[in-house]
């Protein structure tokens, strides 16, 4: 799984699986264009419109659709073009635009996390100039549990399914039983198992997470999702920094694992806003480039980690959400 996915590895050392950091630095010296002034030029020509670059993700990736359809559906009256590079994933991209190699960058909110805190892969160096400008999509975090039972701490000595082993629904579910302070009964087996016990009545709930398709449990249709309280949404937000507020299928709060939309701190707001709008407006090239099973958009709370650029300030007041802080 490329890096531009969320792993959902709980707080700590930092998120695991990632890119090397040689690996980062290393595409820091690939050859590529010349970075552009950040200065927005004063009268926007076809030879003064740059063309900047977007850091994507691994060919076929959920990232390199998504920022191949964000780049395409720019129109020609925006200020700017935007070109597409292909890398490794979120440890790269975020590499790339710290050091200004691109402009905009696709990447997974742990990694995100991890950069901006100094942990993990980054470890001592804290990336200071990484800011964001829209929620990409959201992997859910879809917890089924048998009718009656009012919320995730409900599940307290019940039978709670997750898997496989070592997988996103695990660490989600022993980081929120460390959280909440309850203490379920964790039945991990393989997909098929957990079908085979939700089948013969061995599971009081099932967690699914980091795109798993529910399509396979069928008697998962009479199981509703557990509500998240704004409270142990923080609370688990701390633990596994990939996870932020999401509304998930049915309006039911609950949590997902967000990729983000960054823009490089020095970018020229002017430069920043159609990007930033375009990706907030979700036009239909963008929906269809989505992974299957993912959420499009989420409010603000989908960044609790970076300040906002400047341009997404006038993007989110136009799409009717305005972001709660002031403007660099």
């Amino acid at each position: 799984m490329s890096d531009v996915y969320t792993n959902f590895a709980p707080a700590g050392p930092g998120p695991g699986r990632r890119a090397t950091l040689a690996l980062g630095l290393a595409a820091l010296a690939a050859p590529g264009l010349a970075a552009p002034s950040l200065a927005t030029p004063a009268v926007a020509t076809p030879a003064t419109v740059p063309l900047l670059r977007l850091a994507t993700g691994p060919r076929g990736s959920g990232a390199e659709r998504y920022g191949a359809a964000l780049c395409a559906a720019l129109g020609g009256e925006a200020p700017v073009r935007l070109a597409p590079r292909h890398t490794l994933g979120s440890t790269e991209n975020l590499h790339l635009l710290e050091a200004g190699q691109v402009q905009f960058a696709i990447a997974g909110l742990d990694w995100v996390a991890a950069a901006a805190s100094g942990t993990g892969g980054f470890a001592p160096r804290r990336l200071r100039r990484l800011r964001a400008l829209a929620p990409v999509y959201g992997l859910p975090v879809l917890p089924h549990a048998r009718p009656g039972l009012a919320g995730w701490r409900a599940l307290d000595g019940l039978r709670v399914g997750c898997g496989p082993a070592g997988g996103a629904a695990e660490a989600v579910v022993r980081a929120t039983a460390q959280a909440l302070g309850i203490s379920p009964v964790v039945v991990v087996e393989s997909p098929a198992e957990l079908g085979a016990l939700l089948r013969a009545g061995g599971l009081d709930a099932l967690v699914l997470a980091g795109g798993q398709d529910a399509s396979g449990f069928g008697a998962l249709e009479a199981w509703p999702l557990l509500p998240l309280a704004a409270e142990e949404a923080a609370l688990l937000g701390a633990a596994l920094p990939g996870l932020a507020p999401a509304l998930l299928p049915g309006e039911v709060p609950g949590l997902a694992a967000w990729t983000l939309l960054l823009a490089q701190a020095g970018l020229a707001a002017a430069w920043a806003e159609p990007v930033a709008a375009l990706a907030l407006a979700w036009p239909p090239g963008l929906r269809a480039a989505l992974p299957a099973g993912v959420l499009p958009g989420a409010g603000p709370a989908a960044n609790p980690v970076l300040p906002w650029h400047g341009g997404a300030y006038p993007a989110w007041a136009r799409a009717g959400m305005p972001l709660p802080e002031a403007p660099p």
